[in-house]
């Protein structure tokens, strides 16, 4: 598989405060990577890094970041701005808050798609209809219609995820894709985003969810504050940690036994 990310002794930093340090990884392509972590590990840095979003005070300090050839680190706002979307896709943790309250879901469908190939707005319309329905939105016209404070968390989640879905990038990041769903949503979602691998597309997924990660992921990465503890393919990982801290994060997976002892 070609090589579509990669990330070679990254560090970031917020101002003086150290955050991210001696980051390498790489994704191929339709290959998925999970990044897992407790908060405060540096997981969604990662991914602001690599979009060029990093929050105010926030730089890149060393090393290199890749998208095929291309040097992300030397792109201009108005290169990067190119790429996101038809590229780089994301889906961000604060889905409601990325959007802007005065247009519809449609509108910003619409704006997303503007810089990649012209399709009409009925074939638009209709293949959104389609990728809301996977993801178990019962009423998607009247949902398309609605402005993002008219819906709950979860169903602004669900908009940021078919929106990223329809503008087909090469490589998507999501950031706690799932975080703001109940679990059958949560099912739904996922099995839309696994559905993404028959177009070959690539992801990086951040998630404090290690079941969701062990599911989709091909490779882990394990980070405890800025810092990669462990990094492998998942079923060697979750079978055979070898750090204390990924043992530690999997005995605190809760486990529901039944009957009584």
């Amino acid at each position: 598989m070609s090589l579509l990310l990669k990330m070679e002794d990254v560090s970031i930093r917020y101002n003086e405060k150290q955050v991210v340090s001696d980051l390498n990884l790489t994704i191929k392509k339709g290959e998925i990577l999970g990044i897992v972590g407790e908060s405060g590990s540096g997981k969604s840095t990662i991914i602001k890094a690599a979009l060029g979003l990093l929050d105010l005070g926030g730089k890149v300090d060393s090393g290199t970041i890749f998208y095929k050839d291309i040097n992300l680190l030397q792109l201009s706002k108005k290169e990067y701005q190119q790429i996101r979307g038809t590229c780089l896709g994301s889906i961000p943790q604060d889905s409601k808050g990325s959007f802007c309250p005065v247009k519809t879901i449609e509108e910003h469908l619409y704006e997303a798609l503007s810089k990649g190939k012209k399709e009409s707005k009925l074939k638009v319309r209709e293949e959104a209809i389609q990728i809301l329905k996977q993801l178990n939105v019962s009423d998607a016209e009247r949902f398309l219609e609605s402005y993002p404070f008219q819906l709950s968390g979860g169903m602004n989640q669900r908009a940021a995820i078919m929106i990223a879905i329809m503008q087909k990038p090469c490589l998507l990041f999501a950031d706690e894709p799932t975080s703001a769903l109940d679990v059958i949503s949560q099912k739904h979602v996922v099995t839309t985003l696994m559905k993404q691998r028959s177009l070959d597309t690539a992801m990086l997924i951040v998630t404090h969810n290690i079941g969701l990660a062990t599911y989709m992921a091909d490779q882990i990465l394990v980070m405890k504050k800025g810092r990669i503890v462990e990094y492998g393919e998942t079923k060697e990982v979750m079978s055979h940690p070898k750090d204390s801290y990924t043992k530690t994060l999997l005995a605190a997976v809760p486990r529901i036994k039944r009957g009584i002892e």
